[in-house]
């Protein structure tokens, strides 16, 4: 039974992730739903009720339960009794769970479009406020993900150290978490290796840093006792003494880095500067870590320092500044393809009149000059607009 419906899910909606219990009482498996373009669909946890028995009730409750608040639930009930179940004695949380009856199984399998039909049963059940996809808190990823192929290659299939620099909301953590899900979704075992560390709200000392990198790479004492000095070291046995690292290095990616590496810059350890990196260069001259910067100005100027750890030298005469060993990516606006991509895809999923309103969409895109968090501000303004006059389609 969940082979078959892992097989329909995979050929539909997207690609199914892992599967637990299958037998005639129920089973579950999880999902990302990359057609549709809501929020809560990126990991979808998936219930599948068969007989009305003791074994399908008690497996409700848990599921219910271990639901993220952040994702929406979706239970599929292949029988009456099930469905009755699940409406009158689950204490089934309101706007969270798409519930199916039998009939409405039926329907998504039998329909020439099971994803627009799929689509019709979250906007009838789901208020049109949760399913907005649209945010300028959270960084971008999965189906919202548009453009920066070029990029994306090079960030997953490269042997280089890179730097990623760019203004404030052009999308660079996007584009970093856009890479880890990508992995994750190509069952690549590189996946496992990535650490991420935001150093945005970290204070504004070497040490602190130093221990947030080790932190979140391997949390333990040691770590929480981390000092700059220690950090190439701690890496270094890290990398070679956790089964993570084992088919590779630690795919360290350092994100929000501008004031921690002016801060560097500024910082003597005898006749050099720059001792934070020095750290991080040593590991990755042993092999311990492939190492990702992003940031704004602070990252392009590191390349261009001939002090920094990671430079070559100058070329003097040629003109050429200072040869680095990061491949710098510097990260511009989307183009107007994109952009449109950006904003017009979730509306149409959605439901909204895009058609009926293009002059006045695109003098508004045109507006936001391609910058990604602008675009997503605009989307989200339209789509709570809409949901207050109720202005979205919800026909299949």
């Amino acid at each position: 039974m969940l082979t078959i419906w892992e097989s329909f899910w995979l050929n539909e909606f997207g690609a199914v992730e892992s599967h637990a219990r299958s037998d005639l009482h129920f089973a579950r498996f999880d999902c990302e739903i990359t057609k549709i373009r809501f929020r809560g669909l990126a990991k979808v946890p998936i219930l599948l009720l068969g007989d009305d028995s003791p074994q399908m009730r008690q497996a409700v409750s848990p599921f219910i339960a271990g639901t993220p608040s952040a994702s929406l639930g979706i239970i599929l009930c292949l029988t009456a009794g099930a469905h009755e179940f699940v409406l009158t004695a689950s204490s089934l949380p309101a706007a969270r769970f798409l519930v199916l009856s039998p009939d409405d199984v039926e329907s998504l399998v039998r329909h020439a479009l099971p994803v627009e039909r799929l689509r019709h049963f979250l906007l009838v059940q789901i208020p049109h406020h949760r399913l907005i996809p649209y945010s300028i808190s959270e960084p971008t990823e999965g189906a919202m993900f548009v453009g920066r192929e070029v990029e994306l290659q090079m960030l997953m299939y490269e042997d280089q150290d890179f730097a990623l620099c760019g203004p404030g909301g052009v999308g660079k953590t996007s584009l970093l978490r856009q890479k880890q899900w990508l992995l994750r979704r190509q069952r690549d075992p590189r996946a496992k290796s990535i650490v991420e560390v935001d150093l945005l709200t970290c204070p504004l000392n070497l040490d602190h840093a130093a221990r947030a990198i080790a932190w979140e790479v391997s949390p333990s004492k040691r770590a929480s006792d981390m000092t700059v000095k220690g950090l190439g070291e701690f890496l270094k046995r890290i990398s070679r003494s956790d089964p993570r690292f084992e088919d590779g290095p630690i795919d360290l990616i350092i994100d929000e880095a501008d004031e921690i590496l002016s801060l560097d810059r500024r910082t003597h350890e005898g006749e050099h500067v720059y001792p934070l990196m020095r750290q991080l260069r040593f590991a990755r001259l042993h092999g311990a870590i492939r190492l990702t910067i992003s940031g704004r100005a602070e990252t392009a100027r590191l390349l261009n320092d001939p002090n920094n750890p990671f430079a070559l030298g100058r070329e003097g005469d040629q003109g050429h500044g200072v040869q680095s060993r990061f491949k710098l990516l510097e990260i511009g606006p989307l183009n107007e393809i994109q952009a449109r991509e950006l904003l017009f895809r979730p509306l149409n999923d959605l439901g909204y009149p895009v058609d009926a309103n293009q002059q006045v969409l695109k003098q508004k895109l045109g507006a936001c000059g391609g910058i990604p968090i602008q675009v997503q501000s605009l989307g989200l303004d339209l789509a709570n607009e809409a949901a207050r006059h109720r202005l979205f389609n919800v026909a299949s």
